[in-house]
């Protein structure tokens, strides 16, 4: 498991999996509470003593809650700055918590190695 939100007497409570590496806790975290920020609301619900309750998501909040857990974490500024300031993926990894594949989606999928292509086309 990767990471949970978890209802209690009203409240959203978040638990991720420590053992997985900072990168992947980081998106989990965002993950869920993307969920929160979406109001998704739940397609089943699994009941645990003390009033917890364990929610499911369908395929499509799970992949809404997916791309805005990237969008959160790698807004197009950073990506900007990411790619313009040639800052090696390595190193923007660790800045951001995030993992090398996380920052490669976000640069194709927002544009930026296009607008940065067509920047360095003309350039030359």
């Amino acid at each position: 498991w990767s990471a949970v939100t978890l209802l209690f007497n009203n409240t959203n409570a978040i638990i991720y999996n420590s053992s997985h590496a900072k990168s992947r806790q980081t998106n989990d975290m965002m993950h869920e509470l993307s969920h929160i920020i979406l109001e998704h609301k739940p397609t089943g619900m699994h009941s645990y003593e003390m009033g917890l309750f364990l929610r499911y998501y369908d395929k499509t909040q799970e992949e809404e809650s997916d791309c805005l857990a990237a969008t959160l974490l790698l807004p197009r500024d950073i990506l900007i700055n990411i790619k313009y300031n040639h800052r090696d993926i390595s190193s923007a990894t660790r800045k951001y918590s995030v993992s090398p594949a996380l920052i490669n989606m976000r640069l194709n999928t927002s544009g930026v190695n296009i607008i940065y292509k067509r920047t360095r086309d003309k350039i030359t």
